[in-house]
């Protein structure tokens, strides 16, 4: 089994965990599981490959969160954006240059939507 899975995130509520394969290799597609399916020792990888499920479409992109209502958070990289996707749909939350290349999304203690932008494709001063 290969593993390149750097977007991935636990929903609390819902028990599902996603997952994106890399934006470096044009992942344009979200996939899901259950972590109780993970868990399961019992489980042989042909039986866990079943249970994975294409949840939808998405951007390119590096950073990926779940807030407590099981809106998914991506940080789209060809618009400089963070966008949500409610119900399978999208909708933009944000976009300026400053948020070229979002990497990281992760909601604080309070509740709030922080960002990391990386932006490895600007040079330094």
């Amino acid at each position: 089994m290969r593993s390149l899975v750097p977007q991935l995130s636990v929903s609390r509520s819902s028990g599902f965990i996603r997952c994106s394969p890399p934006a470096l290799f044009n992942g344009l597609t979200l996939y899901r599981t259950k972590a109780a399916d993970l868990a399961d020792e019992g489980l042989d990888a042909k039986t866990l490959g079943q249970r994975v499920e294409r949840y939808n479409a998405k951007p390119i992109c590096d950073g990926v969160s779940i807030d407590k209502d099981n809106n998914i958070y991506l940080g789209d990289l060809a618009e400089n954006a963070i966008v949500i996707k409610a119900d399978r749909s999208y909708q933009r939350l944000a976009q300026s240059p400053e948020l070229s290349w979002v990497d990281s999304l992760s909601f604080g203690t309070e509740g709030k939507l922080n960002a990391v932008v990386n932006r490895p494709h600007h040079p330094l001063p």
